[in-house]
């Protein structure tokens, strides 16, 4: 992609970003939004529109496991002719439907998308800007916030749901990436104005 349209695609994903920390804030749960492919004109925006839509209804049997944010640059045919997307696309498809298997491996998902792990490994980081473990952990993360927000579940149940078979380590990594414990992202979620 040429650098203006990495930096229209970047400002799409950070506004969603926003959106959905507000709307979280409010109360909404179980949001999703989906980006369009970007276009060169405004004559051209009817189209990025209808990808949006196509990456919407491709992702509506997923049953909330979806991340929050999906553009459609993760999908092949929604824009970009294929080739190493329709991998990438593939496989977080398999990731929203597999990610809470807590003995889920990168040859797991090499193998669904029928490539060996270490070009799988360097295809993924470099399509979707995460490396599988980091992407794997998003996810997870992301699944654990809506839990924590919207359940009474004790963290190391939720540790389980969400792929994890040690809640210390899952305290860690939330801490780690999140800045809070489990625990004090339930406590300001329960603070927070109605």
């Amino acid at each position: 992609a040429l650098p203006i349209y990495e930096d229209v695609e970047e400002r799409a994903y950070a506004f969603a970003f926003s959106c959905v920390t507000e709307l979280e804030r409010i109360g909404c749960q179980r949001i999703r939004v989906s980006i369009g492919e970007t276009v060169s004109s405004p004559a051209q925006i009817l189209r990025s529109m209808k990808s949006a839509a196509h990456v919407r209804h491709v992702l509506a049997d997923q049953d909330g496991a979806t991340p929050l944010i999906v553009g459609a640059r993760d999908f092949g045919d929604a824009g970009d002719g294929g080739g190493a997307r329709t991998v990438t696309a593939k496989a977080k498809l398999f990731l929203a439907e597999h990610f809470t298997d807590s003995s889920l491996m990168l040859k797991d998902v090499a193998g669904a998308v029928g490539m060996s792990e270490s070009r799988f490994s360097t295809v993924f980081a470099q399509e979707s800007g995460k490396t599988f473990t980091e992407y794997l952990t998003w996810l997870r993360l992301n699944r654990a916030r809506e839990l924590l927000s919207a359940t009474d579940k004790k963290s190391a149940q939720i540790a389980l749901e969400v792929g994890y078979n040690d809640a210390h380590y899952f305290s860690y990594l939330f801490k780690k990436n999140l800045g809070v414990t489990p625990g004090e992202y339930r406590a300001q979620k329960q603070n927070e104005p109605k």
